[in-house]
């Protein structure tokens, strides 16, 4: 359990001691609070919420007013470095004079917070939201250098081809497909907190002192939007592509097959005349019948291998 609280001075936000009284707080920060914060924060008419509900989908749950304090929850992901982009629910709870954020996960969500400029709660709530912003960019960089190494395995000239590798590939770019389809999920509820914080600031229930950072942060949710859309498009590309390379090599197996029976189709053919044994057959005792009928089994093969070099079936 941490806590981090930070009071308005003359000179912007400065840090408290969380074993103060915070009822002078502008800011108060709860990474994974437990029975005793929910109890301390009641008491300044906040309530805290439960991982349960954090975890919510439903936009009633999301955005809502509880205890006197508005309620938004968004789905963050912090820069961990180690390829785990997870989301995990954050909340924000705001009220006159005060902005509380509560999260049971992400440790380092808010590293590179600056608190220069930031007067108001509405100001620390989109300042928030915006850092929240710039990691879903981080990760989205990500996966577009991550799509470009996918796109050069599958379209260069000499594209893999073993079955194996192809299938290990086409489990990464599912993964990928899947991360990009919960970032777009994440930025349509950041979209929707957004509008409803906006809402909130005109309707004079959330203080602001400038407006600019709300619509620059709806502008970068819009345009990320429309790029993870547009990876998404390029990773569809990736599996069909992939997928066309396997229905090839599956193809060239069955073609190689098929060719391999044609081939001895003769001289299996052959070899069943000549082994019927009946007495009655001419050439039966033949002095010379076993070379003839070796000779016409190599000779029938080597005729239909030219015949498919010829026509370039091989």
């Amino acid at each position: 359990m941490t806590i981090s609280a930070y009071r308005l001075e003359e000179t912007g936000l400065r840090s408290m001691d969380p074993r103060e009284d915070l009822s002078g707080a502008l800011w108060i920060d709860f990474y994974n609070p437990g029975k005793a914060d929910a109890e301390r924060m009641r008491a300044l008419g906040f309530e805290i919420p439960r991982l349960q509900d954090m975890s919510q989908i439903e936009p009633s749950q999301r955005l809502t007013r509880r205890g006197g304090a508005d309620m938004l929850t968004v789905m963050l992901t912090e820069p961990s470095g180690d390829g785990d982009d997870s989301f995990a629910p954050v909340t924000l709870m705001l009220r006159e004079g005060c902005v509380v954020t509560v999260r049971f996960r992400g440790p380092n969500l808010w590293n590179g917070f600056s608190l220069a400029g930031r007067r108001t709660p509405g100001d620390v709530a989109v300042a928030l939201l915006a850092l929240g912003v710039g990691h879903i960019a981080d990760v989205l960089e990500n996966w577009d250098r991550e799509l470009d190494r996918t796109a050069q395995l599958v379209f260069k000239d000499e594209a893999m081809e073993d079955a194996e590798d192809l299938r290990g590939l086409i489990r990464a770019t599912g993964r990928m497909g899947e991360a990009l389809s919960d970032i777009r999920l994440n930025l349509l509820i950041l979209r929707r907190t957004l509008v409803h914080l906006d809402q909130l600031r005109a309707e004079g229930r959330v203080a602001f002192s400038r407006k600019a950072g709300l619509k620059t942060a709806d502008r970068d949710v819009e345009a990320l939007t429309v790029h993870a859309d547009a990876l998404a498009g390029r990773v569809s590309l990736a599996i069909d592509a992939t997928m066309g390379l396997i229905s090839l090599s599956q193809n060239d197996n069955a073609r190689y097959y098929s060719l391999v029976a044609t081939i001895f189709l003769p001289a299996t053919l052959i070899a069943s005349i000549f082994g019927m044994n009946f007495d009655e057959m001419p050439m039966l005792h033949w002095i010379a019948g076993f070379e003839v009928s070796l000779g016409l089994m190599a000779a029938s093969s080597a005729a239909i291998l030219l015949f498919f070099v010829l026509r370039r079936w091989l």
